[in-house]
């Protein structure tokens, strides 16, 4: 359970970040406001999009990054460049734990 590693996580070693195709916004934003109760700002849209791209970056142990892999999750580190590589190690694209982590209190 991707919980197992996360739930350890301070807030601030966790950043969500999510895109959004232009014909997909209004869904995203109705699953988003009926699990957290708002309407969430920090989001991006891009017109090359077909769905929804989910990001969570987050700095980790070896073995909380190892147990993520374990579950299946391709985990991209520890990152020495590219967008916030000065602030977390690690990256992870999935829909599905982006979800995961809103369900469970992680916020945009």
């Amino acid at each position: 359970m991707p919980m197992t590693v996360f739930s350890a996580l301070a807030a601030s070693d966790v950043h969500l970040e999510v895109e959004v195709a232009a014909s997909r916004i209004q869904d995203f934003l109705a699953r988003y406001q009926e699990i957290t109760g708002v309407t969430p700002t920090r989001y991006q849209t891009q017109p090359n999009k077909f769905g929804l791209e989910g990001r969570i970056y987050f700095n980790g142990t070896p073995e909380q990054v190892a147990h993520l892999q374990g579950l299946g999750y391709h985990v991209q580190g520890p990152r020495t460049s590219g967008y916030l590589y000065d602030q977390f190690a690690y990256r992870i694209d999935s829909v599905e734990l982006f979800w995961v982590l809103v369900n469970h209190g992680f916020r945009l």
